[in-house]
């Protein structure tokens, strides 16, 4: 499936979202965080030719789908090819001499690797099919893009368009495949008249304030986030996915709650993920990453691209408030988010200035999304052919955690995504788990504070009291702290006084006395202690997965560390952009960066994004030096080390390396 040379549409800039994402795809070397792949089992007779010609249709319609991405001097620019240059192939995989576990095996390590191929952005397509059959009457279609050309609601028109054009052609109806009007070069042109600085810097205003003074959200996690940062990359993280469905009495409570308080479903699920963020966090300041749509005007509903824009809600979960007004706040505070959703996050981030950790993305951890049918891709329908979709997996993780749930209107299916360097998949179980509590809770009881809403399901807080009642051995690590105490029951609870669940650290009270079964069932049913009556012992400790009960030194989460932030230093002495360097290809990396920061002081060793760097204006930095010297430097080494100096002898490696390789050749 390789894209013709033959002469471009149009050339233009990239739309704001395709700018981060092709800095992203720079930043990993082409890695495979930003794919999406959708999956499919079908059943009937399946006409693989008619398939692959309403494909064909389906690229000469959008011209995203035709689009590949240059460098403008640092500047992505996407060139759309002619409809007719573009091969569309389909390769259809026979596997029906497999005997069933073999076949089972073979397609499991295709779809992974195909989940992890890497698009080329610059030479594309940046798509692929793929037909798998396994039986007479039984196939498995592949469908794979990069993010840089479509997004969620997108994937929705392409397979409306693909069932739409295979139905016409096996009904024997004519097949009239035209393009869109209007496409996304129209929406990229629109955009950028739109968006003018001007606009811009009103729209960064309101994020400024809005995200004012936020830090960092500390989770709890199984390993270090620094030890985690060593090994990661620098745009994905390895990561796995969990997927279920919502608990049944969950889905009502939501869509209960939605209905009594006029909010939306993202209202409900948002409010209950801020409380259960800030229970495991020990913060009423919780932001949650939300992806907007970007389709502000009626004319792009029909148009394939990338129009998704981060944004982030920011909610306070203060104990005093009730379940409804936090749903309240939220609501109010994603109507702001609809009305400021075209400010590039980039531009959000480096505007915001937020304090940085390796390994951490800007603002926010953990990100959601709510979806239906008609924006989750999953619209395939074919004439004689049963369709199954199945829900995509991944080995990477983008954000420490990402939700995704699809509503289908009869349930709703949850993706969790997550980093596997910081998390195991039972704190994602229990998360979840977390999570519909809260929401039963908050539609049951909507008006009582947040203090008092039970976030441990009555199983798990059943096995917490019974640990706190079991034997010494369940406590052993707290025997010499509490010589005294050995045969009083224990509980680990929040500053409410509410059973904080496993790996979630917390205060260890104790019971004045035994607690019987009926006291026991009782914590174990509010999910508190406040029922009963216990003394402090100043100690803290967590519940391990196996509910083994682990000292801490204090109530914050292990593994977690307050990140500052420092501002670039003073110029050394003699040291600036004017002064001579150690080499003169210092002097054209420290001219790069000062022209791009706009200073005219910088030290060698001054962090670039402590002087006002962003990522775009490190990939502007790295264009310049490429272009400068005539060599091809990676913005990954802006990363490793961003300084004068350390960028410099990245450059004077890589000259003497082109140097080593001319002489070799003489």
């Amino acid at each position: 499936m390789n894209q013709s040379s033959a002469a471009p549409i149009e050339a233009v800039r990239a739309s704001f979202a395709q700018e981060q994402l092709w800095f992203l795809d720079q930043l990993s070397s082409g890695g495979s965080a930003y794919n999406i792949m959708l999956s499919w089992g079908l059943t009937g007779e399946v006409r693989a030719d008619l398939l692959r010609e309403s494909i064909a249709a389906v690229v000469a319609r959008h011209d995203a789908l035709r689009m590949t991405f240059h460098d403008g001097n640092g500047t992505p620019r996407v060139v759309a090819a002619e409809a007719d240059s573009v091969h569309v192939g389909l390769p259809v995989i026979d596997l029906r001499s497999l005997d069933p576990t073999s076949r089972q095996q073979w397609l499991s390590d295709e779809v992974n690797r195909r989940q992890n191929q890497r698009f080329n952005l610059t030479v594309g397509p940046l798509f692929f099919f793929e037909l798998i059959q396994l039986t007479e009457d039984e196939f498995f279609f592949l469908e794979c893009f990069h993010h840089s050309i479509l997004d969620g609601w997108s994937s929705s028109i392409v397979n409306d368009d693909l069932s739409r054009f295979y139905n016409a052609v096996v009904e024997g109806k004519q097949m009239l495949p035209q393009s869109s009007d209007p496409t996304y070069i129209d929406f990229i042109t629109n955009q950028r008249a739109r968006l003018t600085p001007n606009v811009l810097a009103e729209e960064l205003s309101f994020w400024t304030e809005r995200l004012k003074g936020l830090a960092p959200l500390q989770l709890p996690t199984e390993r270090s986030r620094a030890l985690a940062a060593a090994s990661n990359d620098a745009v994905a993280q390895p990561g796995d996915t969990f997927v279920r469905a919502m608990d049944r009495t969950a889905y009502t409570a939501v869509k209960k709650s939605a209905a009594e308080g006029g909010t939306s479903t993202l209202a409900v699920i948002g409010a209950a993920l801020s409380v259960v963020l800030s229970r495991y966090s020990t913060s009423t300041d919780i932001p949650i990453g939300i992806p907007m749509l970007g389709r502000i005007d009626a004319e792009w509903e029909g148009v394939v691209g990338m129009f998704i824009n981060m944004t982030v809600l920011r909610s306070h979960p203060n104990p005093e408030l009730t379940f409804a007004e936090l749903r309240e706040q939220v609501m109010e505070s994603l109507f702001e988010l609809m009305d400021h959703q075209e400010a590039p996050f980039s531009m959000v981030v480096e505007q915001v200035a937020p304090a940085r950790a390796a390994n951490q993305n800007p603002l926010f951890q953990v990100s959601l999304q709510v979806l239906d049918a008609s924006s989750a891709g999953q619209t395939l329908t074919l004439t004689g052919v049963d369709v199954e979709f199945i829900p995509p997996r991944s080995d990477t993780s983008r954000f420490d955690v990402s939700l995704n749930l699809f509503d289908s209107g009869e349930d709703i299916q949850v993706s969790a995504e997550y980093s596997t360097h910081l998390f195991d998949e039972w704190r994602i179980m229990g998360l979840l788990g977390h999570l519909e509590e809260v929401i039963r809770q908050g539609a049951t009881n909507p008006t009582m504070r947040l203090s008092s809403l039970a976030m441990v399901p009555t199983d798990e807080a059943t096995e917490l009291v019974a640990a706190g009642r079991g034997p010494r051995t369940s406590r052993i690590n707290l025997d010499a702290a509490l010589p005294d105490a050995r045969d009083l029951p224990l509980a680990v609870v929040d500053a409410q006084g509410n059973l904080t669940p496993r790996g979630i650290p917390g205060e260890v009270v104790l019971g004045l006395s035994p607690w019987t079964d009926e006291v026991a069932d009782q914590i174990a049913t509010t999910g508190s202690v406040t029922c009963v009556p216990t003394r402090p012992t100043g100690l803290h400790a967590v519940w391990g997965r196996d509910m083994d009960l682990q000292p801490v030194t204090s109530g914050e989460p292990p593994h977690t560390a307050a990140v500052a932030r420092t501002g670039p230093s003073e110029p050394e002495s003699g040291i600036d952009s004017r002064a001579p360097r150690d080499s003169a290809v210092q002097e054209d990396v420290a001219q790069a960066f000062t022209d791009v920061l706009e200073v005219t002081h910088l030290g060698p060793d001054d962090n670039f994004f402590d002087a006002g760097g962003s990522s775009l204006r490190a990939m502007r930095v790295i264009s310049r030096v490429n272009k400068k010297l005539g060599i091809k430097l990676s913005v990954r080494t802006m990363y490793a080390d961003p300084t004068i100096r350390a960028v410099a002898a990245a450059a004077t490696e890589a000259l003497n390396a082109s140097d080593r390789t001319a002489s070799s050749v003489q």
